[in-house]
């Protein structure tokens, strides 16, 4: 509950039943995998309820289905060569409310992938790219990489700590350079 308490702020701050963007994606990357989470939030009110009374309060179908449409269109390549994420975790919110309950319905989906084979370019650097649409076209992301350097973003805004470097406020698709050590 305390990791979907960020979701439920967003939804609360939203100034109409529909987000502007349901689906936010972080990138974690590191020497040795690369992490994706996914937020999806469905509106309260009509597109929730009906949701729902779709599953007919069965919980586990309804986070399945969360976590499928998290997913979907969620993709990650490097130097080309698509990365195979790996659901590691879905985690829901809203999901016991009653089949009337008109209130938000949202998911964190977890996935993991492992870096392909190679080397990058002749200066060693990895093109990142993370794909992924949402009904306005783009998806919010933001990156964090730990124990490697952002080299360049198409997006976001750059921010380094000493102990990882950062890309908010990005926009998909989303090409990064990456260096390894």
């Amino acid at each position: 509950m305390k990791r979907l308490v960020p979701l439920l702020l967003v939804a609360l701050a939203a100034a109409a039943h529909d987000f502007p963007h349901p689906k936010l994606d972080r990138l974690r990357l590191s020497p040795s995998n690369i992490l994706v989470w996914v937020d999806y939030l469905v509106s309260p009110g009509a597109p929730a309820q009906s949701l729902r009374a779709a599953f007919a309060g069965n919980r586990g179908a309804l986070l399945q289905h969360l976590a499928r449409s998290a997913a979907l269109r969620t993709r990650v390549t490097v130097d080309g060569v698509e990365v195979a994420l790996g659901q590691q975790t879905a985690r829901g919110e809203g999901l016991d409310e009653p089949q009337s309950s008109t209130a938000l319905l949202a998911v964190r989906l977890d996935m993991q992938g492992r870096w392909p084979e190679g080397r990058g370019d002749w200066r060693g650097r990895r093109q990142v790219v993370l794909l992924d649409e949402d009904p306005t076209g783009h998806v919010v992301a933001s990156v964090a990489c730990s124990g490697c350097r952002i080299v360049d973003a198409s997006s976001g805004a750059w921010e380094k700590a000493p102990d990882e470097e950062r890309v908010l406020g990005a926009q998909t698709p989303l090409t990064l350079l990456v260096r390894l050590p």
